[in-house]
């Protein structure tokens, strides 16, 4: 397993962990997860190709906000997963 597959395969496992708070989580709860997450991923995601950051903020999709937090990763540039 190459470095970039590990990292990924790592924030797999954490994006899991922060879903097991389930429906009876508060928004705090999420925040305080996601906080953890960033804190325990964000090397491992600095170091593949083209990362500059990783935040906590409200997830996007085509430019519209969700309302849904997320853990947000700043890069370089948009490469296609393969």
């Amino acid at each position: 397993m190459n470095e970039s597959s590990s990292a990924l395969a790592s924030l797999q496992y954490s994006r899991d962990a922060l879903n097991a708070g389930g429906k009876n989580s508060t928004k705090q709860d999420d925040v305080f997860r996601l906080q953890a997450m960033r804190d325990v991923e964000a090397g491992n995601m600095m170091k593949l190709p083209n990362v500059k950051g990783v935040a906590i903020g409200n997830k996007e999709v085509c430019g519209q906000e969700t309302g849904q937090l997320s853990l947000i990763v700043f890069v370089s540039a948009k490469k296609p997963l393969n």
